[in-house]
């Protein structure tokens, strides 16, 4: 039962500029940042946060240390990032593990650092 005056968030599409300004400044001042924000989450007018579904396409990869070399490796990355470029993608999401090859190589591919997190997977 919601409790009497309560009015729990409610969730919609990201529409205006000035809703990712004041996004930007509110994590900020919690201490994160906005990542490809999709929709918005309210209690009323005031903004609480942000979902990001879709809002950029995830890019995970293997390639064989052992029998690829980091220029085949390199060249397939970009296969791939222009494979997405032509079918409309306009971010990718790169996760990459401290032990790879990659790790000190995605900053000069283009790539920003956005923190290290753990990824979590859910079937639904």
């Amino acid at each position: 039962m919601t409790p009497p005056g309560k009015v729990w968030p409610w969730v919609a599409p990201l529409k205006a500029e000035a809703e990712l300004r004041a996004l930007i400044e509110l994590a900020a001042v919690d201490q994160h940042m906005i990542f490809a924000p999709t929709h918005v989450i309210r209690r009323g007018e005031e903004l609480l946060g942000y979902v990001s579904l879709g809002g950029a396409t995830v890019l995970n990869a293997w390639v064989d240390s052992r029998r690829v070399s980091a220029r085949e490796s390199l060249f397939a990355l970009n296969v791939v990032e222009n494979l997405a470029a032509v079918s409309g993608v306009k971010r990718l999401l790169l996760p990459v593990a401290e032990n790879s090859p990659f790790f000190p190589l995605v900053g000069r591919l283009g790539y920003a650092a956005l923190g290290t997190a753990t990824l979590n997977w859910k079937e639904l």
